[in-house]
């Protein structure tokens, strides 16, 4: 075999591997009816996003549109970048409890119990409890310059109570 030949027979297999991979990944994000586990991992994924001050992961669990405490995702956004900057030396962390899930149709409505903290060192503050009520969407996106369609949760309300403002930026 010429070394060309297996130059475009390896290239060919990397390509089949890679769409494998993709469609195998691609079945598992967020498709079907939200669960309480698909919940706890949508959750999980948002929890571990903050603790690594991850902004653009943040803000991808939220639809374009979103209403999020009565502000709209631009808004967020900057919020959520100072917040970050700002409680670098001292990240925050959350914990969430009672998860409670109700499919309506095409949206899926989550409660639960959300304690947000910050730990430095051998010191640590509760800074407040909330009760959060989130209305999630499935949203379809394309991967792979449109070969491939994916559905995933997005958040598209979000309120809490007691309702907490965001402060302008």
């Amino acid at each position: 075999m010429r070394r060309s030949s297996r130059i475009v027979l390896a290239l060919a297999v990397l390509l089949f591997v890679g769409i494998v991979v993709m469609l195998g990944y691609s079945a598992e994000v967020g498709g079907g009816p939200m669960t309480e586990s698909k919940a706890a991992s949508f959750l999980e994924s948002g929890r571990k996003a903050l603790e690594r001050a991850d902004s653009d992961a943040i803000m991808n669990v939220f639809t374009p549109r979103a209403r999020v405490l009565g502000t709209n995702v631009d808004q967020l956004r900057g919020v959520i970048q100072t917040a970050m900057r700002e409680t670098q030396a001292h990240p925050l962390t959350i914990v969430y409890r009672n998860l409670s899930v109700k499919l309506n149709g095409g949206q899926a409505h989550l409660t639960f119990d959300l304690d947000v903290n910050e730990k430095s060192g051998a010191t640590s503050a509760h800074y407040f409890t909330s009760h959060v009520s989130a209305t999630l969407e499935q949203v379809e996106s394309s991967q792979w310059f449109g070969l491939s369609h994916t559905h995933s949760w997005k958040i598209s309300n979000l309120d809490a109570d007691p309702p907490f403002s965001i402060p302008d930026t």
